[in-house]
């Protein structure tokens, strides 16, 4: 069974007497082109020419899903069946605020798109990211990110680089 998400664009695409803005299409699939967990905080705003823009609640989620572009236009445009979006100018909406979302099952962390979360469950063993310790330095600039999950990301990326 196909979710809604991916059946109502099909159909209204196919509706040649009717065409559907891109932006109506990329907006009302959003949840479904980057997840639960991004889609909550973030808001797509408009869809210029080819420039889609997207407003974010801090620099640090623009920082992230900017290094994400490629992959979400990819995403986005495979979804609309063309080449529509050229790059997505991620914008803070200071009256944005991130919302706390619980954290998904266990065995749908770690996942951004497919998941819908960015937490993932710490994995044990001597030597792993989770259980290995990250530098001072590191440990502070974390305490700086107000978001638990942005920070949990960070951290592990982080102790990935350790390795």
């Amino acid at each position: 069974m196909k979710a809604a998400g991916e059946i109502l664009p099909e159909l209204l695409r196919k509706q040649p007497q009717k065409q559907v803005p891109a932006e109506d299409l990329v907006r009302e699939a959003w949840e479904h082109l980057v997840g639960r967990q991004v889609a909550v905080r973030t808001q797509v705003f408009r869809l210029y020419r080819d420039i889609l823009t997207v407003h974010v609640p801090d620099k640090m989620w623009k920082r992230q899903l900017f290094r994400l572009e490629r992959r979400l236009l990819a995403r986005i445009n495979h979804y609309l069946g063309r080449n529509v979006v050229a790059s997505i100018d991620f914008r803070v909406d200071e009256k944005m605020i991130a919302p706390v979302i619980p954290t998904a099952p266990p065995a749908l962390q770690g996942t951004l798109f497919d998941g819908h979360t960015f937490a993932a469950a710490p994995r044990k063993g001597p030597g792993h990211a989770a259980t290995m310790q990250v530098d001072p330095d590191v440990a502070r600039a974390a305490e700086a990110i107000a978001d638990p999950e942005l920070r949990e990301l960070f951290l592990r990326t982080s102790r990935r680089m350790m390795k």
